[in-house]
């Protein structure tokens, strides 16, 4: 049988490509467990980036805060804040992280509620609802 021959440009690809997953295996990426959360996620920088004109900044800190969990607690006022941004995208993760937060984000109940009933973007609805389940168990089955 023949070996087969690459071009020396996807050589180069594929072996930066096991080089790059093997650092990832070999090294892990924060001290995650087995869940794969990362439990040294930085809240405040994260927390601060919530502030940012940048939309793109402003949903990659809510799609890393979730790993925060019980630390989302004081950020509470600025997720329900940020259900109200002109944005799908970080409506719907803002609503994720309340989700994360369940029970102990009862102060959001009544804004998820009013989030639910006008948000046009069928994922960010589904994720109100999720969340309004997560929180508020006995609200979401009436």
């Amino acid at each position: 049988m023949k070996p087969i021959m690459l071009p020396p440009s996807l050589r180069l690809a594929l072996t930066n490509l096991v080089v790059s997953f093997s650092l990832v295996v070999l090294l892990g990426c924060g001290e995650s467990d087995q869940s794969g959360i990362d439990r040294n996620v930085d809240v405040a920088a994260l927390s601060a980036e919530l502030e940012s004109a940048d939309d793109a900044r402003v949903v990659e800190a809510l799609a890393n805060l979730w790993q925060a969990e019980e630390r989302l607690k004081p950020l509470l006022p600025k997720l329900i804040e940020l259900l109200k941004h002109k944005n799908t995208e970080i409506r719907r993760l803002a609503s994720y992280n309340i989700y994360v937060l369940g029970e102990n984000a009862d102060a959001a109940i009544e804004p998820i509620k009013a989030v639910i009933k006008i948000e046009r973007d069928p994922n960010a609805r589904s994720q109100h609802l999720n969340t309004l389940s997560a929180i508020a168990p006995e609200a979401s089955a009436q």
